[in-house]
């Protein structure tokens, strides 16, 4: 028996690092694509890659909704690595999806909100990082009409 469906949704989140901090992530979505292709199935396994909101973090509110697909231009992206990063996997995913016959689905997640209260002991498990979270607030603000309250 043999997958038929990967999920990555592993990454560093640092929204202080550059993009070239981010070169072993960005080397196992490419891992992920040759393993893909190698599959003994007549179609590869489909990959699913949990992006994030940060690939559009400047994208103009005052234009049209962000599109669902990765986009052409990478300076929407440009203000912090993990985005960058983000980012950059979308468009190996593109082209690899272009260019072979794999499939490929993006998800760009945003950190909506987390809870309130304190787990396990840890004052920070459970809990929204505040400085973290200010960039997608702008797109939930926007899409919703008001901010998520994180307690």
């Amino acid at each position: 028996m043999a997958a038929t469906l990967i999920i990555h949704n592993a990454w560093r989140l640092d929204f202080n690092l550059v993009l070239a901090s981010f070169t072993p992530q960005l080397d196992s979505v490419s891992t992920l694509v040759h393993l893909s292709l190698r599959s003994p199935h007549p179609s590869p396994p489909r990959i699913l890659f949990t992006s994030s909101i940060a690939t559009v973090s400047n994208w103009p509110l005052s234009t049209d909704p962000v599109p669902e697909r990765p986009l052409d231009d990478l300076n929407v992206a440009v203000g912090n690595g993990y985005g960058e990063s983000k980012a950059v996997a979308e468009r190996i995913l593109e082209v690899a999806t272009e260019r072979t016959p794999l499939k490929s689905t993006n998800f760009r997640i945003g950190q909506l909100a987390g809870s309130t209260s304190r787990c396990l002991g840890d004052e920070r498990l459970g809990t929204v990082d505040r400085q973290g979270w200010s960039g997608s607030g702008r797109f939930t603000r926007r899409s919703w009409g008001h901010y998520v309250a994180t307690g």
